[in-house]
């Protein structure tokens, strides 16, 4: 247990175990599951009841209210509909807003080619999906001529599903000619946040933020992000989930009136990344290679660009048969092992062994 700075006692409970409460909770009620494609290689469903969901959808519309919608819009949603709710309550909100949804899909449930054409014939005012697909498929649509046609009509751009970088932002407006706006919340806790005209990302008024910094609960600051609510979850009223994401949680009064905290999002406390379709354990690759005999002989740079793809820097006397061969046992998509006469493993700071460099976005895409 652990008390917050009012002295109230509570329950810190991780990301695998809410979803495992909720599961269970919820199993006795109507409502509707959830489930994964299987192509991050991992078989999981989750339930959320009626509640749940009417709540959700409550919280997308108060989110939605913060931006410039225009009446009667046209708006492309590129997210799958299985594992990903948020794809259903962006639909639901804003089909009762009185605008026109297409929900286009992305990833395997739908060829980036017949999204090019569809958004072609539909000429959406509003995309909404994840940043990187999003660049992506505008470097797909430039290259078939499909991009020209599309920009005029477009009014500006919802990102969510992943962290969008200062960088990507930029890179996004820059292709798609348009403002991008960020949301936050995807499955574990859906619809937290979403950003203002401003660009600021405001809480829901429906969650209580708080911080956990040197495992204290502070009400504001930098450390990883603690959420409760009495609307979102029901049984769980009383418990904190722990997000694994690091964040900047402000008070301060944005220009925009809405008054609720604000957020910036840092990272992730987790080193569990999805590339190429699936979920890949860095630490647990690390570790195996490590016990193998490769310590210190390594990194891993991890890429976005905005195809992610992972390549292992090794030095040249390195076994690359038995390397190749343990990687493997993590990974199933190909990968890119380069060795290098004048190997040095990068070292942090204090000297120990650095494992792994990530470039979120790199230049070099166009």
């Amino acid at each position: 247990m652990q008390h917050n700075n009012f002295g109230t006692e509570f329950e810190l409970i991780s990301i695998d175990k809410w979803h495992q409460i909720v599961d269970t909770e919820f199993r006795g009620f109507g409502g509707i599951v959830y489930s994964s494609s299987g192509s991050t290689q991992v078989s999981r469903s989750i339930i959320y009841t009626d509640n749940v969901i009417n709540s959700a959808v409550r919280r997308t519309e108060e989110l939605i209210r913060l931006l410039p919608f225009s009446q009667n819009s046209k708006i492309a949603i590129l997210w799958g509909y299985g594992l990903f709710p948020p794809a259903h309550f962006y639909s639901l909100a804003l089909s009762k807003m009185g605008h026109v949804i297409y929900p286009v899909g992305s990833g395997r449930n739908l060829p980036i080619e017949i999204a090019t054409k569809n958004l072609h014939i539909i000429q959406p005012e509003i995309l909404i999906g994840m940043p990187s697909y999003l660049l992506k498929l505008s470097i797909f649509m430039s290259d078939k001529g499909f991009l020209d046609s599309v920009l005029p009509s477009l009014s500006f751009i919802i990102s969510g599903g992943e962290i969008l970088t200062d960088a990507l932002r930029t890179k996004l407006e820059l292709v798609f000619k348009t403002t991008v706006f960020d949301s936050y919340g995807m499955l574990q806790a859906p619809m937290i946040a979403g950003e203002c005209i401003n660009k600021r990302l405001h809480i829901s008024r429906e969650y209580e933020a708080e911080i956990l910094s040197d495992n204290l609960i502070k009400p504001f600051g930098h450390g990883e992000l603690l959420l409760s609510s009495k609307y979102a979850w029901v049984p769980l009223e009383m418990k904190h989930l722990k997000t694994e994401d690091i964040v900047v949680l402000n008070n301060e009064t944005c220009q925009c009136g809405y008054a609720t905290p604000t957020i910036k999002i840092l990272g992730r406390t987790t080193r569990k990344r999805k590339i190429r379709g699936q979920i890949v354990d860095i630490n647990e690759l690390i570790f195996n290679l490590d016990i193998n005999g490769f310590e210190g002989k390594y990194y891993i740079e991890l890429i976005s660009d905005p195809t992610d793809s992972i390549i292992f820097h090794v030095a040249e006397t390195t076994d690359s048969e038995k390397f190749h061969e343990i990687v493997q046992k993590n990974i199933s998509f190909s990968f890119n092992i380069q060795k290098h006469t004048d190997f040095s493993v990068l070292l942090t700071k204090t000297g120990k062994i650095q494992h792994l460099i990530e470039n979120r976005y790199v230049e070099s895409c166009d």
